[in-house]
């Protein structure tokens, strides 16, 4: 099995998020000097990955997996004529606390995101 720096990765996605350091340590439960060390390290307690999944929207479990099918990229910002004519799926996004339309949108944007 090959190795796998989660915590670079995890770095990585957080970075993206646009999530403060503070907010992130919160929402998995570790202070935010234990923060810095979560970025160090190669292994991470399942539970608390599946946390920081579900925080980052991002599968982190599938950095582990050997083989893997790429799926393709996409973007919302794609003409439709790059789709297929007809499209079926659907579409679960969990959302706690108080969001504003721009967040929910966001969160919608990434899910399609991950998806296509």
């Amino acid at each position: 099995m090959k190795q796998v720096d989660i915590g670079k990765i995890i770095e990585e996605k957080f970075n993206e998020s646009g999530l403060t350091k503070r907010a992130f340590a919160e929402k998995i439960g570790i202070s935010q000097r234990h923060l810095y060390t979560l970025f160090e390290k190669n292994s991470v307690d399942t539970a608390q990955l599946q946390r920081i999944c579900e925080i980052l929207h991002f599968d982190f479990f599938a950095a582990f997996t050997e083989y893997r099918i790429p799926k393709p990229k996409s973007t919302i910002e794609e003409p439709l004529e790059n789709y297929p004519a007809k499209v079926n799926f659907k579409l679960e996004i969990n959302i706690s606390g108080k969001l504003n339309k721009a967040e929910i949108l966001e969160a919608v944007v990434q899910e399609l995101n991950r998806r296509f």
